[in-house]
């Protein structure tokens, strides 16, 4: 368990809230804030705010804690990240030791569109050149533009991390490139070298053969976008 996601339980339980009662003021699935107590889940900033107004206290003063972690970090929190980033330039100017140290654990994943246009990056911890299990070069973010993914709780604008594949996975959702269009599509494989393409929770599919659809990702989790 993290730190914040300890935190968030501890406030949690002294509100008297269940995760359930919880997740409905935050609108999100009771399944997902027990994924953010565990620090299966990235917290956004818009999330972060909402937490804090509904638990009652400020969770970014837990970017100024220096208590060291019970587990090991292989996530960390955009947010986070950069308020303890600009704090330490205030105090004291970074000087080559820490430049050094800090490239080798903290690597920056680009954010891109359908176009794969790099529109920003995200600072990661790396751990044995991973990132989630996953080699760090083979990472990235994606903004999704796909309207037909409400079904898998996934919306317009909320942010993918995928890894690149070289080869369609059975049972996952996976950005592929078909008849010149980027998508997200389930893919199921039927075997033959035939691929069943499906959206809107299965409502439409479309049977295609492999060597048509080129893949460029594999969805591993979202950040939602929240809305205020």
């Amino acid at each position: 368990m993290s730190r914040i996601g300890e935190k968030i339980k501890n406030l949690r339980n002294k509100k008297g809230l269940t995760q359930k009662q919880l997740s409905k003021k935050l609108g999100v699935s009771e399944s997902f804030i027990n994924d953010i107590e565990l620090g299966r889940k990235i917290i956004n900033e818009s999330l972060m705010s909402k937490l804090t107004k509904v638990l009652g206290e400020d969770l970014n003063d837990l970017t100024l804690s220096n208590d060291t972690p019970s587990e090991p970090i292989n996530k960390v929190n955009t947010s986070e990240f950069m308020s303890q980033k600009n704090k330490q330039s205030k105090e004291t100017p970074i000087n080559s030791i820490w430049t050094d140290a800090l490239s080798s654990v903290v690597k920056s994943v680009p954010v891109y569109n359908y176009e794969l246009k790099t529109l920003s990056t995200i600072p990661r911890v790396v751990n044995n050149n991973k990132i989630e299990n996953f080699n760090s070069d083979k990472v990235f973010y994606l903004i999704i533009e796909d309207t037909d993914l409400s079904e898998y709780r996934i919306e317009k604008g909320d942010k993918g991390f995928l890894v690149k594949i070289g080869e369609l996975e059975n049972n996952s959702l996976c950005f592929i490139e078909y008849k010149n269009q980027r998508s997200i599509k389930y893919i199921k494989n039927l075997g033959n070298g035939k691929y069943l393409l499906l959206s809107k929770g299965g409502k439409f599919s479309e049977t295609v053969d492999k060597k048509n659809i080129k893949p460029l990702g594999k969805l591993i989790n979202i950040e939602f976008n929240f809305k205020d």
